[in-house]
C-alpha cells in the first residue's frame, strides 16, 4: 500500500475513533476530547452528526450546536486567512467546502432532512431546512449585501447578487475561489449559525420588510411568499 494511503487510512480511523468519543462526551455532556483540527474538523463533525442521529434513538440530536459554533469559529479563521493573503482563496475552497457540507450534516441531525420543514420554539417560523440555510444560513446580513433576494424567490425581476451566481439559484454562495474572496472582503458577515440563530435571522428579515411596507395596505407580506409560514 502506497505510503500516501496508508496515511489517509490511518487518518480516517484517528478520525472516526475521535468522532465516537465526541459524540459519547456531548451525549453525557462531558468535556469533548482533545483532537480537533482546523483540517480535520469537517470530517470529524459530520461523522459526529451521524453517531447523534443513532445514539439512543436519537435522543441527543440536538447537541450538534456545538459543532455548529465550533465550525462558525473556523469558517472566521479561515476566511481572515485569506483575507490576509496568507492562502489563496482557490486552495481554500476545499475546506469552505467540508465545513459547509458538516454544517447542513449537523443541522438535518436536528430536523431529519434537507426537506424537513423547521420549526423553532419562540420563533414562530415554519420553512424547509435547506431554504431556511440558503437565506440566513451562509452569511447573517443578506438584507444588507443583496435587498433583491426576495423578488428572486417570488419570480420578480431582480438586480443580480454581488456574488458569482447561477441565475436559476441566484440566493445559493456557490463555493467558488471568487465566492470566497468576495465573503472574506466583502461586508457581508459569513457564518455557520445554530438552526434558532438562522431561523431569527431569518424572521427579522421579513420584520424588516413588513416594516418597509408599513402604510402601504396594498401591499401586505405573507411569510408564504417565501416558503415560510408563521406557526
Amino acid at each position: 500500500m502506497p505510503t500516501d494511503t496508508l496515511s489517509q487510512a490511518l487518518r480516517r480511523l484517528t478520525d472516526s475513533a475521535l468522532a465516537d468519543s465526541m459524540a459519547m462526551a456531548l451525549a453525557q455532556r462531558q468535556t469533548l476530547p482533545r483532537g480537533l483540527t482546523d483540517e480535520n474538523a469537517p470530517a470529524v463533525w459530520a461523522a459526529v452528526a451521524l453517531r447523534l442521529r443513532g445514539l439512543d434513538g436519537g435522543r441527543h440530536r440536538d447537541r450538534g450546536n456545538t459543532g455548529l459554533t465550533d465550525l462558525n469559529d473556523r469558517l472566521a479563521t479561515l476566511l481572515a486567512t485569506v483575507r490576509a493573503g496568507a492562502l489563496d482563496a482557490a486552495d481554500a475552497v476545499p475546506t469552505y467546502k467540508q465545513i459547509r457540507a458538516a454544517q447542513l450534516a449537523l443541522s438535518t441531525t436536528v430536523v431529519g432532512s434537507g426537506n424537513q420543514e423547521v420549526e423553532v420554539p419562540g420563533v414562530h417560523l415554519r420553512m424547509p431546512l435547506l431554504r431556511l440555510l440558503q437565506i440566513g444560513g451562509v452569511v447573517s446580513n443578506v438584507d444588507d449585501v443583496w435587498p433583491d433576494w426576495r423578488h428572486s424567490m417570488r419570480g420578480h425581476r431582480w438586480d443580480a447578487p454581488p456574488w458569482e451566481h447561477n441565475d436559476h439559484k441566484p440566493l445559493e454562495i456557490t463555493a467558488t475561489a471568487t465566492n470566497l474572496r468576495w465573503l472574506a472582503t466583502s461586508d457581508a458577515r459569513p457564518w455557520v449559525p445554530t438552526l434558532e440563530q438562522t431561523a431569527r435571522t431569518v424572521v427579522e428579515q421579513m420584520h424588516t420588510e413588513e416594516e418597509r411596507l408599513a402604510g402601504r395596505p396594498n401591499q401586505i407580506v405573507h411569510p408564504t411568499e417565501i416558503g415560510a409560514s408563521r406557526a
